[in-house]
């Protein structure tokens, strides 16, 4: 047995193995350091007198769970790091860091590992609408419930007008010829009308030019 009166443990060498304990009179591997509190091992930066304010301790709990802290702000691995379980998942499950820091499996959809998280289908250019929360749907011509006109309703040149023809459609009608009226259908398509066929023979025209007050 080697020690020291200023050390707290002894310092054994097992004359059979070779092997060195600290804190223990029979350490079953090449170093072992025992400690009843857990302050198992600190490295140091430049400390002579034990007064060093850069160091790194190991500590080991009562369940050997091992605890690195550094005074500094990082830890470097320059080499892999393999990390065992983080605890029971499933087959999709993914690692993630906890709120305290620690390591734990938890599930994630299924569809991020297929060829799309789209739970749905469509087809080139059809618009996109949610059908509910999480999932998507499609369709030619956006329905007016959602905002849409509910049709083809591509424009035919400067001019044309646009009509409901029911409470859930569109359509549209092309420009007239200059001096046209619009003429309503009732609840049938508007038309474009000139002025002459409007009248029938007999009708008077008043034609009012520059008067404000027109004679009743």
């Amino acid at each position: 047995m080697v020690g020291a009166t200023n050390l707290q443990h002894d310092l054994v060498v097992a004359k059979t193995s070779g092997n060195v304990g600290i804190g223990t009179t029979a350490p079953d591997t090449a170093l072992e350091i025992n400690h009843a509190t857990g302050n198992n091992l600190r490295l140091t930066y430049n400390d002579a007198d034990g007064s060093a304010l850069n160091y790194t301790d190991f500590t080991l709990d009562s369940s050997g769970n091992l605890t690195i802290n550094s005074s500094g702000t990082q830890t470097t691995v320059s080499d892999t790091l393999v990390l065992g379980t983080a605890g029971a998942g499933t087959t999709d499950s993914v690692i993630v860091r906890e709120a305290g820091g620690d390591l734990a499996a938890r599930s994630i959809d299924s569809r991020v590992w297929g060829s799309s998280l789209v739970d749905g289908s469509g087809t080139a250019n059809y618009v996109t609408y949610w059908s509910d929360s999480n999932t998507l749907a499609a369709e030619q011509y956006l329905a007016t419930s959602r905002g849409g006109l509910g049709g083809n309703v591509t424009a035919l040149g400067a001019g044309e007008v646009l009509y409901s023809t029911s409470t859930t459609a569109y359509d549209s009608l092309a420009a007239g010829s200059s001096g046209q009226l619009l003429t309503s259908g009732g609840a049938a398509a508007p038309s474009w009308s000139n002025i002459a066929s409007l009248l029938t023979a007999g009708d008077d025209i008043l034609l009012l030019l520059g008067v404000t007050s027109p004679p009743c």
